[in-house]
């Protein structure tokens, strides 16, 4: 469904640039080149490090250079060379391009210890001044030190490039952040310069994770809180907080939230693990893999993959009673856990990939990325989680896709699991190695299965447990530093003390094992490793992400270089740029695989995100409908009716109705699984409430401005509603409720759909749910119903086909009939929207309620034509005949078309959805040509095939009478199963004997019962009269008595016949008589004599002739 394609080769990009300004240097040295990304700026750009001959011939040996890469101007440039190698780890420059902030990792000689220590330490370079001096802020750690300017605004600097004031945040890993200004000013011809000692300001105090969010100039970082009772046994939890930046050294506390996952419990005197991880944006630490990701919308995420041990094994000699108990588990296979706090739903989403093989788990790390408005969890080539985590929707309909072809107990191959710190790879001379090329690598390349893990990943030890490991090229000896003067802020770096050649006894070594999640594989030089990836697009759960690097990190601004806008992932060990892009082949082949509820979460994505592709809709319900029979048949219908009326609604109505419309038929912040084709679980999703949700309303003065709400007035706005009882979303249920209802009140009906059918008081075919054949011409030759004017097809018709008459059928606003449950639908809905809408809105109520069932309407007429364009045969006459020919049996396809039409009649039956007008005409006479007689009018007693007008005239024409005896007692079986009025209308169209039979007993019947009332003397109203026969009397004007031949029954050659008449003349004239203008009594002489006669003739057993009468 997702696929990486390749954007832009950033590496090679950097790697050309150094090239070639190596040739207009022209320096003649072969060394290669290794350019290292350290970090990503606001509005993209690009900050990177390498190693090469400084221009300066006085100066021996490669010294450090520092270049951006700017993607929306597409240019590389030198920012600053310093004069001396060191190994940058942290680099970040100011909005103004004046000031450049560097971390730097060194090592330190051996101590009273006699061990070596890893010593982070933080400079600031002038960039802009004749003379440019570098700073060092005072600040020697152990732990990973993290420098980044603050961007105030997206607007570009001056013209004049200067500004008065830059603020650099400080984080010290463990200790504190501080928040730095830095005074600048121009100073004559000297250029910008800095003009004192910065202030500080400490604005967090100990804390064991932070994030930088350059984009929206934001601070998230997790800190340890003591617990009340009920915590963990030593009664420490962590807190998410979140500091929002704005203009100058404003910023805001903006959020605190508890943590309710297992976060692991990090001290300050714990021992940290540093992974060398390119453009990371907070702290690497390499034991934690934890990404904050927001919208503009409100939606706010904190990720977390818990850790799980890797293959190594502790370097202590194990107990014989836990080497029994690793014995007896299952070393092979694992499952991954992931945590994500939804803090805009009050909610955490647990996520777990089970039985997954072990060494995977060093091999790969998950990412976390947004992809519209999915939250992708992805670990390549493994499995992709898209989940539904959107501010607008509850979560629910998550797509879990997983790589079904990685076994379970059988490991894959992945490299080593040595690992190799960072200061373990020397040469004998300073060699400055190519990303592009693997010359240079440490790692035995020859080892085929190194394809499948190799990472471009350097892990950072401390000096514990180190022995006398020496320092290496990339750890040559830092400036010498003055002491710290609490006094003095920065203090600048002498020449004089600017060793450039290595100290001399460097020695090799390799570290102890890191049970870190990336300490599975041999780490070697970034580079392109081993196999390279054959293709420019790959699945994200393909074997071929193998290939790819352990970590992917996210990045923006190659919108130039990939033609879409939006976050991109840069591979280190490729050096590819990459993006997420969904193919509609791939998602297809996906639905296929999955297991029936990420299905129904695939069809749910199709509807809401991609409502214009209707060929890979077509091909999804291609494979949805291959097994009519199959029971989620209903429930993929049910969502494609009730998610398409919301998408439909979307475009219509504001956000604020779209709130109280259902969008889906699942249950909400319901658990999920997915499932293998074995039925063996692949993952399961569930959730966690949050108890509370500290958020700011004190903002700064500069936010109080604003003119329209930002990210935290939505994400407060949506925690205030979660509050209070949240207002339902309309549902199908509220109408079909108020039905139940009206049928306790009204009595039970005597079948199950019978309040669906309408009831007419006119004929029956003046008009009913479809128009009658005398007017499918008229549609013909207007054309079928497009979109888009103008003659042109619209885009549904260009995949499906031109629609069918049955489903361009309109009822004519003369005889349109009151739908009960449209009107129901419209009332509810109106009360409902009245209820919540703010009082501003309810005037509009009416339209929008209008409007929905309007949607409801398109969007079963779209479902009707889909299913209809997959199941029909090529030689259909659809488009010339509103019914097919009911003389003909049907084929395979017309049955499975019944079946699924079947489906259809029950779910809009169940939802309240209104049907094309057309439809039932339609489904009955499929009915009717792949069932059996019996079954059939089974099917019409339960109310399910309803006999309308069309179909009874098309069975009229179409079964011949002459032909087939059992013809006629079909017609008359059906018939009358309608009720009374409607089907003498139907057997007056009908030429045929026994509709003369059937009026002439009618009338007989009610004559004979008019006199037996008279003879009694009962009333009128105790007569038996039912509205039924006064709706006869009504309809038997038609006939008149006038021309009855049973005047002159003396010339009638059949004597009982005329005595039979004369009396029934005679009760009806003394009816008649006693009520004066009285026309119950309308009937004809004629069609009774015709009928006694052919009864007489045709079912009389005995001689007439010997009779005596």
């Amino acid at each position: 469904m997702l696929e990486f394609v390749k954007t832009f080769d950033l590496l090679g990009s950097i790697t050309q640039f150094l090239q070639e300004r190596r040739q207009s240097l022209g320096v003649s040295d072969s060394a290669t080149l290794r350019p290292r990304l350290v970090n990503q700026e606001r509005g993209g750009l690009i900050i990177y490090t390498w190693n090469d001959l400084s221009e300066d011939a006085k100066v021996v040996g490669p010294v450090t250079h520092v270049g951006v890469y700017d993607p929306l101007a597409q240019k590389h440039k030198v920012l600053w060379i310093y004069n001396q190698k060191v190994k940058i780890v942290s680099c970040t420059l100011n909005r103004e391009r004046t000031l450049l902030g560097f971390t730097t990792l060194t090592r330190q000689d051996p101590g009273q210890d006699g061990k070596p220590k890893d010593v982070y330490q933080a400079f600031l370079a002038e960039l802009q001044s004749l003379d440019p001096r570098v700073f060092s802020l005072n600040l020697q750690r152990h732990c990973f030190l993290k420098v980044q300017f603050l961007y105030p605004d997206a607007t570009p600097p001056s013209r004049s490039g200067s500004a008065r004031h830059s603020y650099m945040v400080v984080m010290l890993h463990k200790e504190s952040i501080g928040l730095y200004q830095i005074h600048m000013a121009r100073i004559g011809d000297r250029g910008i310069m800095m003009s004192g000692q910065p202030t500080t300001e400490q604005i967090v105090r100990k804390f064991v994770w932070g994030q930088w969010d350059a984009g929206s100039q934001r601070l998230y970082y997790i800190h340890n809180v003591r617990q009340s009772s009920g915590g963990p046994s030593d009664g420490v939890g962590h807190r998410l907080s979140v500091i929002q930046f704005h203009s100058g050294n404003k910023f805001d506390n903006m959020i605190d939230v508890p943590i309710n996952f297992p976060f692991p419990y990090i001290r300050s005197s714990t021992r940290s693990y540093y992974a060398d991880i390119p453009l990371h944006p907070g702290i690497p630490d390499a034991m934690l893999n934890a990404t904050a990701v927001s919208q503009s919308n409100g939606s706010l995420c904190l990720c977390y993959q818990e850790h799980v041990s890797s293959t190594l094994r502790p370097t202590r000699t194990a107990s014989p009673l836990q080497t029994l108990q690793e014995e007896e588990g299952d070393p092979g296979t694992v499952d991954v856990n992931y945590y994500v706090l939804m803090v805009h739903h009050a909610k955490t989403l647990h996520g777990c990939a089970t039985g997954l093989p072990r060494p995977l788990l060093a091999a790969k790390r998950i990412v976390f990325q947004w992809f519209g408005d999915y939250l992708t969890v992805t670990m390549p080539g493994v499995f992709c989680h898209l989940l539904n985590v959107n501010l607008d929707y509850e979560p629910c309909h998550h797509i879990l896709l997983h790589n079904q072809e990685i076994p379970t107990t059988t490991k894959p191959p992945v490299p080593s699991s040595t690992v190799t710190t960072s200061t373990s790879q020397t040469t004998s001379k300073p060699v400055i190695s190519s990303e592009k090329s693997s010359a240079s690598n440490s790692t035995d390349m020859s080892d085929p299965t190194q394809d499948l893990g190799a990472a471009a990943i350097e892990v950072y030890e401390p000096s514990k447990d180190r022995g006398n490991r020496g320092r290496g090229d990339d750890s040559p000896k830092t400036p010498e530093t003055p002491s710290e003067d609490p006094q003095r802020i920065l203090s600048q770096v002498s020449a004089s003390s600017q060793n450039l050649s290595p100290p001399p006894g460097d020695l090799q070594g390799v570290g102890s094992p890191v049970p870190s999640p990336l300490a599975g594989l041999s780490l070697s030089p970034p580079g392109r490793l081993g196999s390279e990836v054959s293709c420019d697009v790959i699945s994200v759960i393909d074997r071929e992400c193998f290939k790819l690097g352990q970590v992917l990190m996210s990045c923006y601004g190659f919108s130039r270089e990939s033609g879409v806008a939006g976050a991109n992932l840069y591979d280190s060990r490729t050096g590819y740029i990459w993006r997420l892009a969904s193919n509609s082949d791939s998602l297809v082949k996906s639905f296929k695989a999955a297991y029936w509820s990420t299905k129904l979460a695939i069809l749910h994505y199709l509807i809401l995100l991609r409502t214009r592709d209707i060929s890979t809709m077509r091909q999804v319900f291609e494979t949805l409908t291959a097994d009519p029979t199959a029971p989620e048949t209903a429930n993929f219908l049910s969502e494609y009716l009730v998610a398409s009326t919301f998408a439909s609604m979307k475009k219509k109505a504001d956000r604020e109705t779209t709130q109280l419309l259902t969008f889906t038929t699942a249950d909400t912040f319901r658990g999920q699984f997915e499932k293998n084709a074995s039925g063996e679980r692949l993952a399961r999703v569930t959730y966690i409430s949050l108890d509370s949700v500290n958020i700011s309303t004190k903002v700064s003065q500069e936010r109080r401005r604003r003119t329209s709400e930002d990210t935290w007035d939505l994400l407060r706005r949506s925690l205030r509603f979660k509050q209070m009882p949240p207002p339902s979303r309309f549902s199908h249920e509220h109408v079909l409720r108020a039905l139940q209802k009206d049928i306790d009140t009204n009595g039970s009906p005597t079948k199950k759909w019978t309040w669906v059918n309408p009831q007419l008081e006119e004929s029956f075919f003046d008009g009913m749910h479809t128009v009658k054949l005398t007017d499918v011409p008229a549609i013909r030759n207007s054309g079928s119903t497009s979109d888009s004017g103008g003659g042109r097809r619209s885009r549904t018709e260009t995949v499906l086909g031109s629609t069918p008459l049955f489903l361009q059928a309109n009822q004519t606003s003369k005889s349109e009939p009151k739908k009960k449950v449209p009107a129901v639908t419209e009332q509810l809905l109106v009360s409902h929207l009245m209820q919540h809408l703010k009082k501003e809105s309810r005037i509009k109520a009416q339209n929008i309620a209008k409007e929905y069932i309007t949607c409801q309407m398109q969007q079963c007429q779209q479902l009707c034509h889909l299913l209809w364009s997959i199941h029909t045969d090529e030689e259909t006459t659809a488009y010339e005949q509103l019914l097919p020919k009911l003389d003909e049996v049907g084929t395979d396809r017309e049955y499975q078309l019944f079946q699924i039409y079947e489906r259809v009649f029950l779910v809009t039956q169940e939802h309240a959805f209104p049907r094309p007008s057309g439809f039932s005409s339609y489904f009955t006479a499929l009915g009717f040509k792949c069932l059996t007689s019996s079954l059939f009018l089974q099917y019409v007693d339960r109310g399910i095939l309803q006999l309308t007008p069309d179909f009874i005239l098309q069975l009229l024409d179409d079964l011949d009478d002459d032909t087939d005896e059992e013809n006629s007692e079909t017609k008359f079986h059906i018939i009358s199963r309608l009720s009374k009025p409607f089907a003498e209308d139907c057997f007056r169209r009908w030429h045929h004997p026994v509709t003369t039979h059937f009026t002439a007993k009618q009338q007989v019947a009610q004559v004979l019962q008019e006199g037996l009332a008279r003879w009694r003397g009962k009333s009128e109203g105790e007569s038996g009269d039912t509205d039924d026969r006064a709706q006869d009397r009504n309809r038997s004007r038609s006939y008149g008595s006038g021309d009855s031949r049973s005047n002159g029954s003396a010339e009638s050659a059949f004597k009982p016949l005329s005595i039979f008449i004369q009396h029934l003349e005679d009760t009806a004239m003394e009816v008649q008589r006693q009520k004066p203008g009285s026309t119950s009594l309308m009937y004809d002489t004629g069609v009774i004599e015709e009928a006694a006669l052919f009864q007489t003739r045709n079912y009389a057993r005995c001689d007439l002739s010997n009779m005596n009468f």
